[in-house]
């Protein structure tokens, strides 16, 4: 019966094939792109800075909020034009598509994963924080120049260099007080250590500022704290070239390359100029450098440089300084 259905209606057949054949591509698409489940409440899900695409689909899966990995890389890649993730926290519900999911991961984070670097003054970290969270200049400078400014004494210095996930409508004072609060949690124990020492904390942060422009990493910063002390101790000017570099440093050159010039610059920043510390910290530093004020290297030095390979050399006196500079910088 079906064989002679099919020699003596081909059309009929050739429309029931074409119909099969929409239903299967149909159940097809929606097995690939089509959303996992019904109605449900939309969920915080979050893009960590070392996940792949392939990473984040499989927990999209996990987490039931995609119904096919392979299907939602792909509506991905044509969605965004690439792999790449922007990480932060996205709110997703079961009831969207690949595609609506997709364009979700697309677009800003409600949650922006922000890396603050240590040894950022707070005009880098403004910075970065106004593209990451869509600040406008004015809320940018709003944070530079009112937020964090409590007092004399803090300036800067205490706003810690981490990872942070900040709501894109967190303000700009609410963005303050959370780097705040974070430097306070992370430095307790090292403020009770300089209390010990009788080490002035403010003192401490100003010092840890300089020892985080200056070294080339944490190995050399008991060393330069150490130099840095014995240069206190005599009221010898410090001669920090970072300390230049502050002076000068303006947006998209936050930190120049000193001149020989800047050496006689008017400011109270400047330590080759005028003895003792400046007035406040010229960045944030990491809980390394301020380790190392606390523990500083004993060291008859009171000079030191890095040589082109990041080596540090120190000296006890200026003239075997002038050596280590003919030796490793010319």
């Amino acid at each position: 019966m079906f064989l002679s259905f099919r020699r003596n209606h081909p059309l009929a057949y050739s429309l029931c094939t074409f119909a099969l054949l929409i239903i299967l591509l149909g159940l097809s698409y929606a097995g690939l792109f089509g959303p996992p489940g019904k109605e449900g409440e939309h969920e915080e899900f979050l893009v960590t800075p070392e996940e792949t695409l392939e990473d984040v689909s499989h927990a999209l899966a996990a987490r039931g909020l995609i119904g096919n990995t392979f299907g939602f890389s792909i509506a991905y890649a044509i969605r965004h034009g690439s792999v790449e993730l922007t990480p932060g926290g996205y709110e997703i519900a079961p009831n969207m598509d690949a595609w609506t999911v997709a364009t979700i991961l697309s677009e800003p984070p409600r949650l922006a994963w922000i890396r603050v670097p240590d040894g950022y003054r707070k005009e880098q970290t403004a910075e970065l924080f106004a593209r990451a969270l869509g600040w406008t200049e004015e809320e940018k400078q709003q944070w530079i120049t009112r937020d964090t400014v409590i007092g004399e004494d803090v300036v800067e210095g205490v706003y810690f260099p981490d990872i942070y996930l900040i709501p894109s409508d967190q303000s700009t004072t609410e963005v303050a007080e959370r780097m705040r609060a974070r430097f306070a949690h992370m430095t307790k124990d090292l403020r009770d250590e300089a209390i010990e020492k009788g080490i002035n904390w403010n003192e401490a942060l100003v010092i840890a500022s300089l020892i985080q422009r200056e070294a080339d990493g944490a190995h050399d910063m008991p060393l330069i704290a150490g130099v840095i002390w014995n240069r206190l101790e005599i009221d010898m000017p410090l001669g920090i070239d970072a300390t230049l570099q502050y002076i000068r440093g303006e947006p998209t050159k936050w930190w120049p390359v000193p001149q020989s010039e800047d050496k006689y610059l008017e400011s109270p920043y400047n330590t080759y100029f005028r003895p003792g510390l400046p007035p406040h910290p010229i960045a944030n530093p990491s809980v390394e450098a301020i380790v190392a004020v606390l523990n500083p290297e004993e060291t008859e030095c009171y000079y030191y440089l890095h040589d082109y390979d990041g080596d540090i050399h120190c000296a006890s006196s200026y003239n075997a300084h002038r050596a280590n500079i003919d030796r490793y910088l010319r």
